[in-house]
């Protein structure tokens, strides 16, 4: 599930208790027996209405009970919502795991000329190894990165591992690839580092899925792993 999608459910969720909660609370919590039934709260006759210690201490109960519940669902949402944003953390893995041979040299090759070319802020010349939907996400990601006058550098990369190859339709499979590399970005005019270290490698981990159709095989999704 992405991101977006787990963080819109945890605010739906929060919603549809805060929306709901009032009225089964009203009937479980502080209004019943004494409160609205004959026996109690509101009767006919001369009298008019009637109450009593009990009915207000179950009412405060009950707001009580919301208000801790709404509380309690309010903090399980920000929890829900801190946890889809923070990536998930793996175990870095050398070798490679997979026993086709030549699918593993392709998969390599296209890693690296996509890299490449993400070097270069140029994905146009690699534009056939893109699903169409990824190929607009990377695209929009480095116009962002031009109108704020950064570059990312992405050099000296080194796969050292292929592993956890599955297959999720007969032409669509995800597969692990851990890497060394250098990655960093710097100010366009000033050339002043940003972000990153520009002269020492660090270890990625990334989730690349696969989409193979009559012109090829294309990434259609690159998700990041924290090690």
């Amino acid at each position: 599930m992405i991101k977006k999608q787990k963080i819109f459910i945890a605010l739906l969720v929060m919603v549809f208790f805060i929306t709901f909660a009032p009225h089964a609370l009203a009937l479980a919590g502080g209004l019943h027996g004494g409160g609205v039934t004959g026996g109690g709260g509101f009767h006919g006759g001369n009298g008019g209405v009637h109450s009593s210690n009990h009915d207000i201490s179950s009412i405060e109960g009950g707001v009580s009970n919301k208000v801790m519940l709404m509380l309690s669902l309010v903090g399980l949402g920000i929890i829900i919502a801190i946890s889809a944003v923070i990536k998930p953390k793996v175990i870095y893995t050398e070798g490679v795991h997979i026993e086709d041979i030549q699918l593993a040299h392709t998969i390599k090759k296209q890693f690296l000329s996509i890299q490449n070319a993400w070097n270069t802020q140029d994905i146009s010349r690699v534009s056939q190894l893109y699903s169409e939907k990824l190929y607009a996400k990377h695209t929009k990601i480095l116009l962002n990165y031009l109108d704020k006058r950064k570059i990312n550098h992405t050099e000296k990369i080194e796969i050292e591992g292929l592993s956890r190859l599955c297959w999720k339709k007969s032409n669509t499979f995800e597969i692990d690839i851990s890497f060394k590399a250098i990655d960093y970005v710097i100010d366009k005019d000033t050339q002043h580092i940003l972000k990153g270290l520009p002269n020492a490698q660090q270890k990625f981990k990334q989730r690349w899925t696969f989409v193979i159709d009559e012109e090829g095989m294309k990434v259609d999704k690159i998700k990041e792993f924290r090690i």
